[in-house]
């Protein structure tokens, strides 16, 4: 398996150290043409195997946020399911603010906000409790890794 561009392209700008880089792309299982033809899956569970990455990742993380706002800024971390979850709670960890999990619809019993969405292989909609952010919330927004950025448009 190759590593596409597009993910050398998402950690360069976070100046990680190449050693750093290279056992990260290591780690990454790449499924070309899955869930359908040019679309490329990329499994990041087996970093979770390893402390080092997953240490490594959550100050990738944190370096990116502070190229656009103070990282102590932030009042919420927010991921959505289900993958999302995995990272956006260690940085929600890291920084010591609450962690706001974005569920599919339908999987919250209580009132919710909800946004619907196009992918690249159909669509979605994610919900959050409502009430839990204000509009004086920073909330960051934490994916596992961004394919084409449907989601997180």
């Amino acid at each position: 398996m190759s590593t596409p561009k597009a993910l050398t392209e998402v950690f360069a700008p976070v100046h990680t150290p190449d050693a750093f880089n290279q056992a990260l792309m290591e780690n990454l299982d790449i499924y070309v043409d899955f869930p359908k033809e040019k679309i490329n899956f990329v499994d990041i569970f087996p970093v979770f195997r390893n402390p080092y990455l997953m240490n490594g990742m959550v100050d990738a993380f944190r370096r990116a946020v502070e190229t656009v706002q103070p990282w102590d800024s932030v009042t919420a971390v927010a991921a959505p399911e289900s993958r999302g979850f995995c990272f956006g709670v260690l940085v929600a960890q890291a920084l010591g603010v609450p962690f706001i999990p974005f569920r599919k619809a339908g999987k919250l019993p209580c009132e919710v906000m909800e946004t619907s969405y196009d992918l690249e292989y159909g669509s979605a909609t994610l919900a959050f409790p409502k009430g839990v952010l204000t509009s004086q919330d920073h909330v960051l927004i934490v994916d596992d890794l961004i394919a084409v950025g449907g989601t997180m448009k």
